[in-house]
């Protein structure tokens, strides 16, 4: 599931990288804090590490859940596709 062609290649470092360009965003503390957090819920809900989630197992993750849980989680998810193309993920966030 590591897709974009960011320079990050680990499952630490592409967190890394996503906390990053959070953080070069302009969210208040709130949202900021709930988007950070989404990856490490996906990964333990998963159980599994990041480059061998499959699309059934993402797709369980929404059932259930909160609209805030769908934001973040769809926000985690859009960086991993996007990640190679900032532009573009800046107009999905």
């Amino acid at each position: 599931m590591i897709l974009g062609k960011g320079n990050a290649q680990s499952e630490r470092e592409v967190i890394q990288e996503y906390h990053q360009f959070l953080d070069e965003q302009d969210y208040n503390p709130e949202i900021l804090k709930l988007l950070k957090g989404a990856p490490g819920v996906m990964l333990r809900r998963i159980g599994k590490a990041l480059d061998s989630w499959q699309d059934d197992e993402i797709l369980a993750l929404f059932p259930g859940r909160e609209k805030q849980a769908h934001f973040s989680y769809c926000a985690f998810l859009a960086f991993l596709f996007f990640r190679d193309d900032l532009l573009v993920l800046h107009f999905c966030l």
